[in-house]
Formats: structure tokens, C-alpha cells, sequence
């Protein structure tokens, strides 16, 4: 969108820098609080277990999709033969959101506000697997214990995306040519979140 506008390189840098900060700060608190939501649910064993089970068949159901929308990409070579993300509906909110975030007068400040709705609004999709993760964490002591660094550690592997965006759009790297390497690789992306939804399935269900 900055480039679009003609933004200077450091534009590009510093909003990117305050909308990563943003989104960061915000899945952080959002990922605390649910952890705390997690600890409350534990006083009840039954109630604790019921979530558990259902948290860890649903990760499980989102592997099983994703696996499928793999397939899908990989014959049709489309990107949108994908079935699992953000509904089109939400999608064209969270365009808006950065589209009106980014023309205010004071970039730092749209960029913040920006960063923090979409990663909001983002979160209906994201959520299939912090929430997993979350559980895991709140179920199994030794990760418990260390809850606020594995938090840090999660949220820092979830902006990394976002600081290599900043990076290549810093470096002159067209939007249409990220798109399309992602586009490219994306049955593989597929694959690999599979896997990763069937592992943190298995995991969580292990816990009960």
C-alpha cells in the first residue's frame, strides 16, 4: 500500500516497523489473556478435559483440511482452490482497515491502530493454531511454568513473516512478486501446516 502511494523507503520502514511492533504486542496480550481463560477453565477437571478434547480434534480436523486444500493447489496450480483462511468478507474489511490506517495524516499513528485491527481481526484465522498452542502450554506444566517466554518466543516466529515483507519492500521487491513466490509454494505451505496442525492435535490430546 506505501508503495503504491510513492512512500519514501523510510516510511516503508518505519511503519513497517510500528504496524509489526503492533501486531506483536497485540497477539501477545490477546495469546495472555486466552492462557489465563485456559488456567480458569482447569479449576473444573470435566469442563478442562471437554475443551482439551474438543481444541485437539479440531486441530486435528484443520490438518486433515489443509492436507485436502494441498491437493487442491497442487492440481489446479491456483491459489484460490485453497478452502481454509480468512472468509472473503473479512478479507475485504481488513483491506479497508489498512487501506484508511495508511491515508491518515500521521503515518506511526495509522500504522499502530492498523497493526492492532488486523491482527484482531486476522485472528479468527490465526487462532486455529495459537489456540492449540495455548492449550498445550496451559496443560503441560513444564511449558506452564515458562508460559510469558514460550508466549515471547511464539509471537517473535509469528512477526518473522512480516519483518521479511518489510526487509524485501525496504530492498525494492515488488508486492506482485512476493505474492506470486507464495502463490508458487503454496501447496508445500499446505503441507507443512498440516503437519503442523496433526502434531499439535496429537499433542494436546495426549494431555488429557
Amino acid at each position: 500500500m506505501l508503495g503504491f502511494l510513492g512512500r519514501s523507503r523510510r516510511d516503508l520502514l518505519v511503519v513497517g516497523a510500528a504496524f509489526t511492533v503492533a501486531v506483536f504486542a497485540t497477539y501477545f496480550a490477546l495469546g495472555w489473556g486466552l492462557l489465563g481463560a485456559a488456567k480458569a477453565f482447569a479449576v473444573s477437571q470435566g469442563v478442562a478435559r471437554g475443551v482439551t478434547i474438543a481444541v485437539g480434534v479440531l486441530a486435528l480436523a484443520f490438518g486433515v483440511w489443509s492436507a485436502v486444500d494441498a491437493v487442491r493447489c497442487a492440481r489446479s496450480g491456483e491459489a484460490k482452490s485453497a478452502t481454509l483462511g480468512l472468509p472473503r468478507g473479512l478479507r475485504g474489511r481488513i483491506q479497508r482497515v489498512i487501506r484508511e490506517g495508511l491515508s491518515t495524516r500521521s503515518l506511526l499513528a495509522g500504522a499502530i491502530g492498523t497493526g492492532f485491527l488486523v491482527a484482531m481481526l486476522e485472528s479468527v484465522c490465526t487462532g486455529q493454531v495459537y489456540l492449540p498452542v495455548l492449550v498445550l502450554v496451559a496443560r503441560t506444566p513444564d511449558l506452564r511454568a515458562r508460559a510469558a517466554s514460550w508466549l515471547l518466543l511464539y509471537n517473535a516466529m509469528f512477526i518473522a513473516p512480516l519483518i521479511v515483507v518489510v526487509a524485501a519492500a525496504y530492498w525494492g521487491v515488488a508486492s506482485q512478486r512476493l505474492g506470486g513466490l507464495l502463490r508458487r509454494h503454496l501447496p508445500a505451505v499446505k503441507w507443512l501446516l498440516a503437519l503442523l496442525f496433526l502434531a499439535l492435535g496429537v499433542l494436546v490430546l495426549l494431555t488429557v
